[in-house]
């Protein structure tokens, strides 16, 4: 929820402290953990390269099929 607060809803890390009741430190600690899960992620299975890749692909499609992948993703 704190990463999602921090980045999504865009409140500060006193902000969040203060709602859930907890430190800033505590705050921090936990956004800079979920941030180094996601690189560790992205380094070994590449999902968002991949995703930038398969969007150019659909670029090149015709309208038409560009809107029955897109409905699927």
């Amino acid at each position: 929820m704190y990463f999602e607060d921090y980045y999504f809803s865009n409140l500060s890390l006193a902000e969040i402290a203060e709602n859930m009741e907890v430190s800033r430190n505590a705050v921090h600690n936990q956004i800079k953990d979920a941030e180094e899960k996601l690189s560790y992620y992205e380094t070994n299975l590449h999902l968002y390269e991949r995703n930038g890749k398969i969007k150019e692909i659909i670029k090149s499609l015709d309208e038409k099929l560009q809107h029955k992948i897109e409905e699927l993703l």
